[in-house]
């Protein structure tokens, strides 16, 4: 790592550490962060995130103060990155241009698409993403892996529509579901013709390109409860809602499935949400529905 690199380094990571500590880190982003800040509350991280550079090489300032990508702030040799340091730097790891614009998107240009109703398949394709907890970009469901895989996510998705209809939640037959058979595997065909959904479930549903799929529930590593309750409760609406009786068995198929498929879904089964952790969240959340809709 060369000098400046190693200093836009530090100046990122004192803010992101910042932002971590006072639990205000958003996605794993500090550009997104940002976003949900007031100037006043921006500038105060800016400050404390400082940092002096009194022993750093002047060719190193000067570069860096050239590209954009660092600004003097407080005392004379102190400086903080700036938006075009921290794209420079979370651009290489965690959050992609796809990503960004359909945040920018979705938080300023959206109008009431979020506030529509899933329709049937959309459902299923949430509840089977659900299962099989794709829940990040480590653990998504990516389209250009084997057939085997394909056709267990299949499986996982005929299962969801036949858990979801025997609830009542659905009524879309079968039939319906992938459509007309082309070259085309029909769970490739299904899940990219999702194009609303992202809209409809604030980029909870996201598609990083590279025929890549996941819901982005997780923030260093741990799903964010109260995003994965609000997207029960757009599947599971309240005209929809399962009793007491029935909650046993949507907590046992989604606790269930994922063990049996997620071995031919995803590459290291360690490093998903396939654990009795996330069993325990989805079942909370499940009681958590159905008791204070």
């Amino acid at each position: 790592m060369n000098g400046k690199v190693e200093f836009l380094k530090v100046l990122y990571d004192n803010l992101r550490t910042a932002l971590y500590l006072d639990r205000k880190l958003y996605k794993d982003s500090v550009l997104l962060s940002f976003f949900n800040f007031k100037s006043n509350v921006r500038f105060n991280y800016l400050l404390k995130a400082s940092q002096n550079a009194d022993n750093i090489s002047t060719f190193i300032i000067d570069e860096l103060k050239d590209e954009g990508c660092i600004r003097e702030i407080g005392d004379e040799l102190s400086y903080t990155i700036t938006g075009i340091g921290i794209w420079e730097i979370e651009k290489n790891f965690n959050l992609s241009e796809n990503q960004l614009i359909h945040f920018i998107d979705d938080k300023f240009f959206v109008a009431e698409t979020q506030n529509k109703e899933l329709n049937d398949k959309e459902k299923i394709v949430l509840f089977s993403f659900i299962a099989i907890r794709a829940f990040s970009n480590e653990s998504c469901i990516n389209l250009k892996k084997s057939e085997k895989m394909k056709e267990s996510m299949k499986r996982i998705i005929d299962a969801s529509h036949k858990t979801l209809l025997d609830l009542d939640i659905i009524t879309m037959d079968y039939s319906r579901l992938y459509g007309k058979k082309g070259n085309e595997h029909i769970v490739s065909n299904l899940i990219r013709h999702t194009d609303k959904l992202p809209k409809k479930t604030k980029s909870i549903f996201f598609a990083p390109g590279d025929q890549k799929y996941y819901l982005n529930l997780s923030n260093n590593g741990k799903i964010d409860r109260q995003e994965f309750l609000w997207l029960l409760r757009k599947i599971i609406t309240r005209e929809k809602l399962v009793d007491l009786s029935q909650l046993d068995k949507l907590i046992n198929f989604l606790n269930s499935i994922s063990f049996s498929e997620g071995y031919l879904i995803y590459d290291n089964i360690d490093k998903t949400f396939i654990n009795h952790e996330t069993d325990t969240l989805i079942e909370e959340s499940l009681k958590d529905l159905i008791f204070n809709f």
